[in-house]
């Protein structure tokens, strides 16, 4: 049930992490203090940069709160670090190359009292390059493992409807957490880039707690800044390093989220998946990415089964709801060609046709399960 919650007198602690992005911070942390909204503090979590990040903040914005941690241990754990030393409740997380709009922290907070059940609330990222353009209204999870973008490429005039909705997963770009829903160090530090955030808006959502996004509260983020480097999502180069991550981080959410029978159910659509992930690493020249993938992932599993077990020991809802098959989002550099695109626009509508081929019988067994475990 939706319970609203008192906002009015809500306090926000902003959390902005960073890994090298001295020349962004100026106007990240300007917009964020310059923002309408009841603003508790601004902490600044440097990401063990070797650029002169550290020293900028001291100097350009002394009410901001400093924690530096002295490696760099991937945007997970920086988040973690930014929220346990957090004052409010509630927490925003934004990324450095992030620019708010004056009203972004209002909106959220607004629709945060509207939605009771909401753990985690995203905003609108519009792309900072083209302004006019929405970047992402929130993710779903496809069934294959991968988060996909809403409404990206719309144009920001055209989407007039601001109304607050229910999604299956957030970027960590700017999300505000409860942290009594969702814990004082609520990413999973074990994926280390890429994917945490998909993870914990899993994990929030099949103990039954809700995501939504706010389209009223937007922000502008920086998509051709290319990321940290060697993590890279370029053009003309697919990083290895990035490969690696994105293939291994894949596997390790499916393993944690799917039910049993939802394996057996959708094999051969994830076999078939699999052999274009394949390809896609031999095309790319990242086999070898590919295989240090798997190692890591035959050597982790003792760990993800734990995982599994307590992620699965507060499931309320099943795989049919926690995910989708929305068209499947590639990032810049995955498709190059019209032959890769026609192929993958082809082996897209294969799977929207086989998820709607065994959606319903992942809810019937999923109902089927409930009644069980309840007798």
């Amino acid at each position: 049930m939706n319970v609203p919650n008192d906002s009015r007198n809500k306090k926000v602690s902003v959390v902005v992490i960073s890994y090298n992005g001295e020349r962004h911070l100026e106007e990240c942390l300007s917009s964020v203090l310059e923002a309408e909204g009841p603003l508790e503090e601004v902490i600044f979590v440097d990401d063990g940069s070797t650029d002169g990040s550290v020293s900028l903040v001291q100097r350009k914005f002394p009410r901001v709160k400093i924690v530096a941690l002295r490696e760099n241990s991937g945007p997970a754990a920086a988040r973690n670090a930014g929220v346990e030393c957090s004052k409010a409740r509630w927490v925003c997380l934004i990324d450095n190359d992030i620019r708010v709009d004056k009203r972004w922290l209002a909106e959220l907070c607004k629709a945060s009292g509207e939605k009771g059940d909401g753990a985690l609330l995203a905003s609108r990222v519009g792309v900072y390059e083209t302004p006019s353009l929405i970047g992402t209204d929130g993710l779903d999870v496809h069934y294959l493992g991968m988060p996909t973008f809403r409404n990206n490429g719309a144009k920001l005039a055209e989407s007039d409807d601001l109304a607050v909705r229910e999604i299956g997963a957030a970027g960590g770009a700017c999300i505000l957490i409860d942290k009594e829903k969702v814990g004082r160090r609520p990413f999973d530090e074990d994926f280390f880039y890429g994917f945490e955030d998909t993870d914990l808006c899993l994990r929030c959502r099949i103990a039954g707690d809700k995501c939504y996004v706010v389209p009223s509260s937007v922000v502008f983020h920086k998509f051709s800044t290319g990321g940290v480097e060697g993590l890279s999502d370029e053009e003309r180069r697919y990083s290895s390093r990035r490969a690696f991550y994105v293939f291994r981080n894949r596997w390790w959410l499916i393993l944690k989220y799917y039910e049993f029978r939802s394996f057996l159910a959708l094999c051969p659509a994830l076999v078939l998946f699999e052999l274009v992930c394949a390809a896609f690493a031999a095309r790319r020249g990242v086999v070898v990415s590919y295989v240090a993938a798997a190692k890591a992932l035959a050597t982790t599993w003792p760990k993800i089964r734990a995982k599994r077990k307590a992620v699965q020991n507060t499931r309320v809802v099943g795989d049919a709801e926690l995910f989708s098959a929305f068209s499947l989002s590639p990032g810049s550099g995955t498709v190059r060609s019209g032959m890769e695109a026609a192929l993958f626009e082809m082996i897209d509508v294969f799977f929207k046709k086989y998820w709607k081929l065994v959606k319903r019988s992942l809810n019937a067994r999923y109902e089927t399960f409930c009644q069980t475990r309840t007798l």
